[in-house]
């Protein structure tokens, strides 16, 4: 199976939440998506934004950052995102590049995880073409470049995700892992992933439907790769 790179994301993962189905999904919910796990950057590292309290918590509390740090932090980030080698919001085009800022930014963050994200050949011609509108979001460009995703990783499984401007949003957001394992009969492995690329795609496909009312966008499933990150161990699945 030709898989596409679509980037690499540093990404710490979350208790699971109680609106989640504590029978389907583990009790640390990993994601590529940032309403559900923590993503590094966000916009909170960008020089110039006037962070909400809620973002200084994320940055300064919640990811352990001194306040120095979070300051050299964002005079790395911004003129990164500027010259585009990080894609908006939160992209890492090599994995070298992702390790390297977290060597340099989150070594107190021993949790933090490295993982990439490809899409299936045959569906990214149809995502190039019906996000064509936003081509400067860094997904957009990593598939752009029509790339294999880098050896080394040891592949999670699939997530269902929907791409919305630049960024993912999860079939758990909308607690559609319980309606999929109910009527496909379809249920995630002990990661939160579904295995089976083509079980993927059926779930990925019900997502998409309109009497479902999930979000409107480019539903698919993204196969999840985790790379090592130096200094950590990488978990064993």
């Amino acid at each position: 199976m030709e898989i596409e790179c679509g980037g690499y994301f540093l990404a710490r993962a979350v208790q699971r939440p109680a609106c989640f189905s504590a029978d389907l999904m583990p009790a640390e919910i990993l994601s590529l998506s940032d309403c559900i796990a923590d993503l590094i950057p966000g916009t909170w590292t960008i020089e110039g934004v006037n962070p909400s309290s809620r973002d200084h918590e994320s940055g300064v509390v919640k990811l352990r950052l001194a306040s120095d740090t979070l300051a050299s932090l964002r005079s790395y980030v911004t003129p990164r995102l500027e010259d585009g080698s990080i894609g908006w919001p939160n992209v890492f085009f090599t994995v070298a590049d992702a390790q390297e800022f977290a060597s340099r930014f989150l070594v107190e963050l021993p949790e933090v995880r490295l993982l990439g994200a490809g899409l299936h050949a045959n569906a990214v011609d149809r995502f190039l073409a019906e996000e064509a509108s936003e081509p400067r979001q860094g997904i957009y460009r990593a598939l752009s470049n029509r790339a294999d995703p880098e050896p080394g990783g040891m592949i999670l499984g699939w997530e269902v995700l929907c791409y919305v401007y630049g960024t993912f949003h999860s079939w758990l957001c909308n607690g559609l892992e319980r309606d999929v394992a109910e009527r496909l009969g379809i249920r995630p492995n002990a990661v939160g992933f579904i295995d089976n690329a083509e079980e993927a795609m059926q779930a990925s496909e019900y997502c998409s439907r309109d009497e479902v009312r999930a979000e409107a966008g480019f539903w698919a499933p993204w196969r999840v790769v985790e790379y090592d990150v130096p200094g950590r161990r990488r978990r064993d699945v």
